[in-house]
């Protein structure tokens, strides 16, 4: 039987056509990840809110402290005892990973406060989500008493030289869960891919406005 082998011009067009393909389905690929860290990410702050309403349920009707003096409400150990969302873990989350977004970059699981400081003495642990009001402080506020507000949002605050960069942690815009225990999603305008939050506080009143 004649075998016959590919010749060099085949197989360049072969190389060629997949490059192609890769090209094509690279994009759709990136967009579907993102759509699935997204849904974690929701059903991250899902779990939150639900741990918030059985917490102040608890606690008479009172939702987690933001110790005083503390300038970030996105600080779940301030290096001598819990903050703000960490008083959730362990007792109504039993897993840190559920503080950090799956589109963080670079997410504080690994850098520059990891969730392994969680506890230890000296070091603050950081989240990827933070309450979205910050007049949050001792003594904490009843949950009924925020239902016009933004409960928890989906932002990242990461030390970069000597300041802070804050950004959504995707791409168009982030997840808020409301005092309801809802989650909704809020594009911004305009979308960025690196979403530049100077100044969350301005973020929060523009989606609260909108959700009025």
């Amino acid at each position: 039987m004649d075998k016959r082998a590919f010749t060099l011009i085949e197989l360049l067009v072969v190389i060629v056509i997949i490059g192609l393909l890769i090209a094509f389905l690279s994009p759709v690929m990136s967009t579907a990840r993102e759509g699935a860290r997204r849904a974690q990410c929701a059903n991250n702050l899902r779990q939150l809110g639900i741990a918030n309403h059985i917490y102040a349920d608890d606690h008479n009707g009172t939702i987690p402290a933001v110790l005083p003096n503390f300038w970030s409400y996105d600080i779940i150990w301030n290096g001598a005892s819990n903050n703000g969302l960490g008083f959730l873990y362990p007792s109504y989350v039993d897993d840190l990973a559920v503080f950090y977004c799956p589109s963080a970059n670079p997410s504080y699981k690994f850098s520059p406060w990891p969730m392994s400081n969680f506890g230890v003495s000296g070091v603050f642990t950081y989240a990827d989500y933070r309450y979205g009001h910050a007049f949050l402080t001792i003594p904490p506020p009843l949950l009924e008493k925020i239902s016009n507000k933004i409960f928890i949002m989906d932002y990242s605050e990461n030390a970069s030289g000597s300041g802070f960069v804050k950004r959504c942690n995707h791409p168009g815009g982030l997840n808020v869960v409301l005092p309801d225990g809802s989650v909704r999603w809020f594009n911004r305008i305009p979308p960025k891919d690196i979403q530049d939050m100077n100044e969350a506080g301005q973020e929060q009143l523009r989606i609260e406005e909108t959700l009025r």
